[in-house]
């Protein structure tokens, strides 16, 4: 379980040290012609905030700029060998343009000499530039897997979020409301270019055609004077024009549909109507829009960021949608508040809209989501990021908008930062064990998890893998095996499948349970007997229901990655190892490689269904065969049914093609075999001699599967590393143990190990190394607010909570050698560096409180 006193829950206290001060306007009452934009924006405290969006289209363009330069590209030349001289350098920018959705390239020639300069408009050369910019996107790899994960997230939340608005408001009528909503649930999300456009070296080829074509047509062509630079220029640019039209007629390559263009400067979401092939009655995200967030961007204001730009585009999808019939613009007037409003301009009726969709939702009703205790539901705390994506910044270049330009930056007192307020109210009362003293024999777990106060709550691993288990029970009972039926035929009896699983064990467990109602006896098919056949039959459930996510697995990758980094940082900062004991474990390290689910032939849906389908006739066939004594009882024949199903899978699987168990040497020494197992529910270290899987951290079905809604996103992000640094952490003291126990032996605190056993010796070495880290953070106060801990100590903490354990739940209260990850430090005071004068020293306490 993931207690309230954990990770998270303080981080977001630690916010709101930072916030509570401004947070007061969202609490004063929003009279009726109050401007809720002013409300939101806070206009006055932020005129030296920028745009975190406009970060990231700054890095998007940077890295085109700076292909674009390297490119050197032959036509460009031309233009450059018209201006060229020794005092004259040259320059390409994509600066902004607020009447426009898109960006233009502009080619500047800076004559030092004489102080001049001349720009090049490249509006007449787009196609072309348009060809070898997506080439620049290919080959530089600009949109990335991870973000496109991330915009999926956005956009499938901020529009449940919407849809949820549109039922509840009652500013349009239940006829056009249900019109709509029709007419929104076809739209597609579309993220960046479609085939043929995917294919770079089709691009490629298709530059080389109009740079052919371009040269063959210059060599026709009567030059200009060589004085006349514009005259140069501009043949240039008709020459170009006219071998790309020539080329685009005979090639493959789509860039323009019924009403809607490809354009690799596009800045905004855009909305292609019917008729448009790949990219018809969708929601475009443009390139731009695909490109990794700065990383000096918060990570929560990236994320409320991405989320109401898509809410943005769904509200003014709706506001056209209500203006473009009489009857609905009519009724849309009378009902909308407009008598605050200077003039009925665009801008104000999309104001208006969403002002009277938001009253309706009542803004300041309270709400009983134990996640917000706040003001606002979470669905106002939606209108409020919306309209923060029109908050204009007073220090930048950008005008005040119109429609086309809302989108400029997330306020000091919008959105993200007050919602943060919101959950500290929340967990507030259940923050004072962070405050109290560890002594050095206390249980880190116990400082972690406090689970006192927490009883009550699950666990959102559990409830993660809970997900994915009911999927395979569900394909289990919908499919009603022939096998199993034949042991149910014999029973005579009804059968409950279930899939068990408990914190001692790395691996989940069928469960067929039966009621003979005659007898009103209970009983079980022993499902380790037919595991074997079993675990196939999941294989092949988890093919055809398409639990192995892309999305998912691109999101573990990153969090791998994530897990590795800080780990890393860990081993290279620490006394604990010897320099040659760290250096040759780090060796062994970095050759670890991370592979997510079943591989090759595990991968084979049809090899699956024909492998599962001679298991069957064999098993058949054996049965029709075998003649049983005249004695043998219902039990005897489900065990010789038991002897029969093993015997059919071994021969099948004898030779077969599909393999699913491979030899492996594992962390004790023993020689063991590693099994593709859909039941598997940790991250397995596997060592040589494992073929494909060998030598790396493998993750089973279930760490891929795609989590349940409503486990909070936080949480998900702050569990899902843990299960990586358990996995790093576990093979490390694997090594010291194999290689380094002496040493080990010899190190501070051994005294708080009540015996010897591995478990013992996995929370000392952890403990160990977390201590030689500190877990006072050294770095200067102003760079972590009110935080104790810095980035490595946190995961330190990520990975003990993940250990926490719900009583109430049917899993098991420790999980065997992992369930004391970590002692803590000696006393409180010395973990946090405590003396008067410290940021966190408390006079009438005297001691360090977290808050």
């Amino acid at each position: 379980m993931f207690c309230r006193t954990a990770v998270l829950l303080v981080l977001l206290h630690l916010l709101c040290v930072h916030t509570f001060s401004i947070t007061h306007k969202f609490s004063s009452s929003v009279h009726p012609c109050d401007d809720f934009e002013t409300f939101v924006c806070n206009e006055a405290e932020n005129v030296r905030l920028g745009s975190p969006l406009h970060e990231q289209r700054h890095g998007f363009y940077d890295k085109i700029k700076e292909a674009f330069v390297n490119d050197d590209d032959v036509i460009i030349n031309e233009i450059k060998k018209i201006y060229a001289g020794p005092d004259v350098t040259f320059d390409v920018t994509f600066p902004y343009d607020l009447s426009s959705d898109t960006r233009s390239a502009i080619l500047t020639f800076h004559n030092e000499a004489n102080n001049s300069t001349t720009t090049i408009a490249t509006c007449k050369m787009k196609d072309y530039l348009n060809l070898l910019l997506i080439k620049y996107i290919s080959e530089n790899e600009l949109f990335t897997a991870r973000r496109k994960v991330q915009l999926y997230t956005a956009y499938n939340e901020a529009l449940a979020e919407f849809l949820s608005v549109l039922e509840k408001t009652t500013a349009l009528q239940p006829a056009v409301k249900a019109e709509y909503k029709n007419l929104f649930e076809t739209k597609r999300l579309v993220l960046s270019f479609q085939d043929p456009l995917t294919n770079v070296n089709l691009i490629k080829a298709n530059i080389n055609q109009i740079q052919s074509g371009f040269f063959e047509l210059k060599s026709k062509s009567t030059p200009c004077k060589e004085s006349d630079k514009d005259c140069q220029t501009q043949q240039i640019v008709s020459l170009l024009q006219k071998a790309y039209n020539e080329s685009v007629d005979n090639n493959k390559l789509q860039m323009k549909f019924k009403s809607f263009s490809i354009d690799p400067l596009q800045e905004k979401i855009d909305e292609p109507d019917e008729g448009n092939g790949p990219y018809s009655n969708a929601f475009f995200v443009p390139p731009s829009g695909l490109f990794d967030l700065t990383e000096n961007v918060p990570f929560g204001i990236r994320f409320a960021n991405t989320q109401s730009v898509f809410l943005e585009k769904f509200f003014v999808e709706l506001m056209y949608f209500i203006f473009t019939k009489n009857g609905r613009r009519q009724h849309y007037m009378s009902a909308v508040d407009l008598k605050c409003k200077d003039d009925r301009g665009i801008e104000n009726m999309y104001i208006g809209l969403l002002s009277s969709m938001r009253s309706t939702a009542k803004m300041l009703a309270k709400t009983n989501d134990l996640s917000n205790t706040g003001p606002f539901t979470n669905l106002q705390w939606y209108y409020i990021a919306v309209q923060a994506q029109i908050c204009n910044d007073a220090h930048s270049r950008m005008d005040r908008f119109g429609l086309s330009d809302i989108r400029v930056m997330l306020s000091r007192a919008a959105p993200l930062l007050v919602l943060l307020h919101l959950l500290c109210v929340y967990t507030f009362p259940f923050t004072h064990k962070f405050s109290s003293s560890v002594h050095p024999c206390d249980d880190f777990e116990t400082f972690v998890c406090n689970e006192a106060e927490n009883d009550r709550l699950g666990s959102p691993f559990y409830e993660l893998r809970h997900g994915y288990y009911d999927m395979l029970s569900d394909a289990l009972i919908e499919e009603d095996d022939v096998i199993i039926r034949e042991f149910k035929k014999v029973l005579n009896v009804s059968l409950e499948v279930s899939i068990i699983f408990t914190a001692r064990e790395p691996i989940a467990n069928l469960k067929l349970t039966y009621h003979d109602k005659s007898s009103n006896s209970k009983g079980e098919i022993d499902a380790t007997k037919i595991r074997d056949y079993s675990n196939l039959l999941h294989l092949k459930h988890i093919l055809e229901n398409g639990m192995i996510n892309e999305n998912r697995m691109a999101k573990q990758k990153r969090i791998y990655d994530e897990a590795k980094e800080k780990f890393l940082s860990i081993i290279q900062n620490t006394t604990v190892l010897q320099p040659a004991a760290k250096a040759e474990f780090l060796k062994g390290f970095e050759k670890k490689r991370l592979i997510i689910g079943p591989q090759q032939s595990a991968l084979d849906l049809d090899l699956i269904k024909a492998t599962i389908a001679k298991i069957q006739t064999n098993f058949f066939e054996m049965i029709t065969n075998t003649t049983l004594r005249k004695e043998c009882d219902q039990q005897c024949i489900i065990e010789h049914y038991y002897h029969l199903l093993q015997v059919a899978y071994n021969d099948t699987m004898d030779g077969s093609p599909l393999q699913v168990k491979y030899p492996d040497h594992l962390l004790y020494g023993t020689d063991e075999y590693f099994e593709v197992n859909p039941m598997q529910r940790m991250v397995i270290i596997l060592q040589e001699g494992s073929d494909i899987y060998a030598n790396s951290f493998y993750v089973p079905p279930s760490g891929i599967y795609e989590e349940i809604d409503d486990i909070p996103y936080g949480l998900k992000q702050t569990s899902l590393p843990a299960v990586f640094l358990d996995a790093f952490f576990t093979d490390l003291i694997g090594f010291i143990i194999r290689n380094h126990m002496d040493y080990y032996e010899r190190l501070p605190g051994y005294k708080c190990l009540e015996e010897e056993g591995v478990s013992d010796h996995v929370k000392h070495g952890v403990a160990s190394l977390r201590e030689e880290v500190k877990m006072i953070d050294t770095t200067p106060p102003e760079k972590f607010l009110n935080n104790p801990f810095n980035d490595v100590q946190w995961y330190l903490i990520f990975a003990q909570s993940h250990f926490c354990e719900d009583d109430a739940s049917p899993t098991s209260r420790k999980i065997g050698t992992r369930s004391y990850f970590f002692k803590q430090n000696p006393t409180f005071q010395k973990a946090f560096g405590c003396k008067p004068g410290h940021k966190l020293y408390t006079a009438e306490k005297d001691m360090c409180m977290l808050y």
